[in-house]
């Protein structure tokens, strides 16, 4: 599994808005996570104690090319026509605000006709000024602003009082994940009080682990629960899930995108590298003995098992999908797969790879023979690329995570596709439970859901990561899930 630069800044700058928004301003922060028509989110005015009612809309870019285009005090920000439009229409004042990753800075400016100024070419340009930081000293202007929006509807009385902090922070996320579902939503403030009556049910509650860089990829020992987690830095570790006491650890001293144990839990594979120094390995478990698997000329992206534990694949990005036979370490296959391969895994009987891949805007999903990679089968209709790929137990379903937003459980007797909508954001990675009857998605969204896969409707949202989830595993009971983001690896009760 990989960690898209661009996700990741895109995802950063929602999560320092956001804090800007709450600790610097002390207002309340929604996240709107459904289709970008020109708003990321709302900000809500809080006056002392007293919810006002009033909202400002937020759009919200990062990155360092949004400040490609200096101007006298700032910067020049080009929205599209559609946006303008859009925008200027709005029944609350629009705020575009402009993250820079290299300062942590949220610099923002009002959308009107005041700052808004006409292109000879036809267009639209905004000035974003240097010394508009998003926090303390942008309140009045922004109060302001919110305030003066007389016609807007309200959506509570302005005596309203504002929850205790720390119960606001689970309502407000429960809300966040709450407006990305497509059915109602229960939250759950304490775990002795569930209810599922309403639709998915929000957990908040888990066990956390932090390491020092992303987390990339997580994976159990299928035998003891062993968990095991890699990083952008290179670390791999083993950790006991009931008492969080680090029981393995090896520095690859590069980066790691995937690890997966060995059928038989006695070896796990790792994965990752640069396009420079490519990696794939094999460690003992017992012994600790680092077998290096020699061949891949260019980064590796996924790495996968047979069923038998007799061959391990791996994917890279530049098309390359290899295959070892791991009693000898010796390659016994190779073949380019005409696109990018993000993801790989091998078919229930071992003898085709499911490879997940392809371009933005035009994802693919492939099934090819072992030894000699001919095409088998295509899964069709993704609209961006394929990040993760898995088999249910019986190997009867393909599960495809997506650029688009959406899951497709390809069923390979029928060939029919059911579309799973529900994430805002790229679906990163896509994992059964042992049973096969309940997939779990982690997504650039912040949220890690659960789906149950016969009814092919959403059961549990699980939310608390500050950003993009890069990995999700199940435990070998099914009854914990694991996932990855940022520095943090949560370990989460299954409902």
């Amino acid at each position: 599994m990989r960690r898209k630069a661009a996700a990741k800044v895109a995802s950063a700058a929602v999560t320092h808005t956001q804090l800007a928004v709450e600790d610097e301003l002390g207002w309340l922060f929604r996240a709107q996570p459904t289709e970008d028509y020109g708003i990321d989110a709302h900000a809500e005015v809080v006056d002392g104690e007293d919810v006002r009612g009033r909202l400002l809309a937020l759009q919200i870019k990062g990155g360092v090319s949004w400040f490609g285009e200096p101007c006298p005090g700032g910067w020049w920000f080009r929205p599209a026509d559609k946006h303008v439009q859009y925008w200027t229409n709005h029944s609350l004042p629009v705020v575009v605000v402009l993250y820079h990753p290299e300062t942590g800075r949220c610099h923002w400016q009002l959308v009107s006709q005041k700052t808004l100024v006409a292109t000879s070419a036809g267009g639209w340009k905004l000035r974003v000024p240097a010394v508009n930081v998003l926090g303390a000293t942008a309140r009045a202007t922004l109060q302001k602003a919110a305030e003066g929006a007389a016609d807007v509807p309200r959506t509570r009385s302005p005596g309203s009082k504002r929850l205790p902090a720390r119960r606001r922070a689970i309502v407000l996320g429960g809300l966040a994940a709450a407006a990305s579902a497509a059915v109602p939503t229960t939250l759950i403030l304490s775990r002795d009080r569930p209810s599922r009556t309403a639709g998915p049910v929000i957990i908040t509650e888990c066990r956390i682990f932090t390491e020092d860089g992303v987390v990339n990829t997580v994976a159990f020992n299928p035998h003891d629960g062993i968990l095991a987690s890699g990083t952008e830095k290179g670390i791999v570790r083993l950790r006991d899930c009931t008492t969080g006491h680090q029981v393995g650890v090896i520095d690859t001293k590069a980066q790691v995108a995937s690890i997966t144990f060995s059928p038989d839990g006695k070896t796990l594979a790792i994965g990752g590298g640069t396009d420079n120094e490519p990696m794939v390995r094999l460690w003992d478990i017992a012994s600790g003995h680092v077998t290096i698997l020699r061949g891949q000329e260019k980064r590796v992206s996924s790495v996968a098992f047979s069923r038998d534990g007799r061959f391990l694949a791996s994917g890279s990005p530049w098309d390359l999908v290899k295959v070892w036979d791991v009693a000898s370490g010796r390659l016994y296959s190779f073949f380019s797969a005409d696109t990018p391969v993000y993801s790989v895994a091998f078919s229930h009987d071992g003898t085709a790879l499911a490879l997940g891949g392809g371009h933005r805007h035009d994802g693919t999903a492939q099934l090819r023979t072992l030894h000699a990679g001919t095409e088998l089968d295509v899964v069709p209709g993704h609209a961006g690329t394929v990040e993760s790929v898995t088999f249910s137990p019986d190997g009867k379903v393909l599960a495809c995570g997506s650029e688009d937003h959406t899951i497709r459980l390809w069923d390979l007797v029928s060939h029919h596709a059911a579309i799973l909508t529900g994430h805002g954001g790229v679906v990163w990675s896509v994992a059964f439970n042992p049973h096969g009857t309940t997939l779990a998605s982690g997504s650039t969204d912040t949220m890690v859901r659960l789906w149950d896969v016969t009814t092919r409707t959403p059961i549990a949202i699980f939310q608390g990561h500050p950003f993009g989830v890069e990995s999700v595993a199940f435990s070998p009971d099914g009854k914990r899930l694991a996932s990855g983001s940022d520095s943090s690896i949560r370990i989460w009760p299954v409902p």
